[in-house]
C-alpha cells in the first residue's frame, strides 16, 4: 500500500496546485478576507467534484457531446482571459463568483482529473482523504496568485495559454483528429493550436480597445455639440 499511497498523495498535491493556479487567475479584485471566504467554498466544492470526476470522467469523455462542450468552454475561457486584460470586470455577486471560479476550474483541469482517475486504481478512500487534506494548500496558492495577477497581468496571458493547451489536448485525444495529424509531433500541434487560440484573444482585445476608444470619443463629441 506504500507505493499507491505516496503516488496518490503526490498526484493529489499536483492537481490541487494546478487547480489553485487556474482559480487564482479567475478571482476578481477583492479584499483578502473576501477571497479567502470564496476559496473555502470553492475548495470544498472542488474536493467533491474531483472525487466524482476522477471516478467517472473517463466515461464522460467518451461522449462526443461532452468532449466538444469541454473544448468549447476551454477555448472561450482562454480567449476571454486574454481579451479582458486591462479591462475592469463586471461586479458579480458572491454566489456568481463562486460558481464561475468552480465551474471554470473543473472544466479547465479536466485533463488532470482524468490523470488522477487513471492513477487511482480503486483507492477511493485515499482519493477522498487527499482531496480534503489538500484544500488548505489550494486556498493559500489561489489567494496568493490572485494578488500577483493584480500586479502582473502577464500571468493571465500565461493562464490563457494553459487553457488553450488543455483544449488542444482534448482535441487531439479525439480519434478522428489523430488520423488527420498522423506523422506530426503532438507537441507541435498543441503549440500551434494553443498559440492560435491565444492570438484570437489578443485580436478581440484590440477590437475591444478600439471600440471603447471610439465610444469615448463619440461621447465627448456629443457632449461638445450639446453645449
Amino acid at each position: 500500500m506504500g507505493i499507491p499511497f505516496v503516488s496518490l498523495a503526490l498526484i493529489s498535491v499536483i492537481v490541487a496546485i494546478d487547480n489553485a493556479l487556474l482559480a487564482g487567475m479567475l478571482l476578481p479584485q477583492a479584499s483578502r478576507q473576501h477571497k479567502n471566504e470564496i476559496m473555502v467554498v470553492v475548495g470544498v466544492a472542488l474536493a467533491f467534484a474531483q472525487i466524482g470526476c476522477a471516478m467517472g470522467v473517463g466515461r464522460l469523455l467518451t461522449n462526443e457531446v461532452f468532449r466538444a462542450l469541454a473544448v468549447v468552454v476551454l477555448i472561450w475561457m482562454s480567449i476571454r482571459t486574454v481579451a479582458s486584460v486591462s479591462f475592469p470586470g463586471r461586479t458579480l455577486t458572491r454566489i456568481r463568483v463562486i460558481w464561475r471560479v468552480f465551474f471554470y476550474t473543473v472544466v479547465g483541469n479536466i485533463d488532470n482529473m482524468i490523470w488522477l482517475g487513471t492513477e487511482l486504481r480503486g483507492h477511493y478512500l485515499w482519493l477522498a482523504f487527499f482531496s480534503v487534506v489538500t484544500i488548505p494548500l489550494f486556498i493559500i496558492i489561489a489567494v496568493f496568485l490572485s494578488g500577483q495577477c493584480e500586479k502582473h497581468q502577464w500571468i493571465l496571458v500565461l493562464g490563457a495559454g494553459m487553457m488553450a493547451w488543455a483544449a488542444a489536448s482534448l482535441v487531439l485525444q479525439t480519434p478522428g483528429w489523430k488520423l488527420q495529424f498522423n506523422g506530426v509531433s503532438t507537441w507541435v500541434i498543441k503549440t500551434a493550436m494553443g498559440s492560435f487560440i491565444v492570438l484570437m484573444g489578443f485580436i478581440i482585445r484590440e477590437l475591444l480597445i478600439h471600440t471603447v476608444a471610439a465610444h469615448a470619443a463619440w461621447r465627448r463629441m456629443s457632449g461638445f455639440l450639446l453645449l
